[in-house]
């Protein structure tokens, strides 16, 4: 799903049809493939063997929302949207987000904040959810969808930083869309009262060529790298979440990117155009 959203921010940007129809390619694939009789997809495709449902209850999936909302956007073809992003948000407000707009994790590994997080089984890394229900408003104007995302961004704004390296900067990201959408600055305030925390964690004076200008560290179990803390490694992932939240807060970014109502704006935007990132008016 990450790689097809690349695609089509590639698409967006340049205009060359072939990611587009890279893109097409692999939305067609996965509905033949990878959604399970309720809608709800699979996280993994064996090509040689049966399906097990590996990753059948995982709340994740639903991230990948916004990659139908690109195609929908860019083809007018409304399967991406019902099919493809609606049935995700709707299958994630159904299965894991409480009444109070939390969602669960329906897992158990560190990544997402299961095991150490302040309350057990709360996605302390949401991977892109909280944003996917921004997505549905966003093509819908489906007040339900709005709704449910406030009750989730007044949840994290009473929350500390998260625990877990991935989980600022795309929380920063959600809740700036979501003092857009619901016109409301109190979100967009606590993701600018995050910023400190963000640069402490971005190498700056290290000796280290390959590690300076990311941030750290990671989630998973390093034992796939050499062992120690997550705090000693620089990550794509968080590294990734954490520059944009920064061009996000300075305003410095122009076009398409990992958000909800972005596809519209301008690639020529200028950087200072409050549409290019959301300023609420006064």
């Amino acid at each position: 799903m990450e790689a097809a959203a690349g695609l089509m921010h590639l698409y967006r940007a340049t205009g060359d049809e072939e990611y587009l129809y890279r893109a097409r390619l692999w939305a067609a694939w996965y509905f033949g493939n990878c959604l399970m009789p309720d809608g709800w997809p699979r996280g993994k495709f064996y090509l040689y063997q049966q399906q097990p449902d590996d990753f059948a209850g995982k709340f994740f999936q639903a991230g990948g929302a916004h990659v139908f909302y690109y195609l929908w956007k860019a083809t007018g073809w409304s399967e991406y949207l019902d099919k493809g992003a609606l049935t995700l948000v709707d299958g994630l407000l159904r299965r894991f987000v409480r009444e109070d707009g939390v969602i669960v994790t329906g897992s158990d590994d560190a990544h997402h904040g299961t095991k150490d997080a302040r309350e057990a089984g709360v996605a302390v890394n949401d991977d892109g959810a909280g944003t996917a229900i921004l997505v549905a408003y966003a093509a819908t104007g489906g007040q339900r969808y709005l709704d449910a995302a406030v009750r989730y961004g007044e949840y994290l704004v009473r929350q500390e930083a998260p625990e877990l390296w991935a989980a600022l900067g795309g929380r920063m990201l959600f809740l700036y869309d979501l003092a857009r959408a619901a016109g409301d600055k109190r979100f967009a305030k606590w993701a600018d009262g995050q910023i400190e925390t963000l640069l402490e964690r971005q190498q700056m004076d290290t000796e280290d060529p390959l590690a300076r200008g990311g941030f750290i560290g990671e989630d998973e179990p390093t034992d796939g790298y050499f062992g120690g803390q997550g705090a000693e490694y620089v990550v794509n992932r968080p590294t990734a979440y954490s520059a944009l939240a920064l061009m996000r807060y300075l305003g410095e970014i122009t076009g398409p990117y990992y958000g909800t109502d972005r596809w519209d704006v301008s690639v020529e935007a200028p950087v200072e155009s409050p549409a290019v990132w959301g300023i609420i008016p006064e």
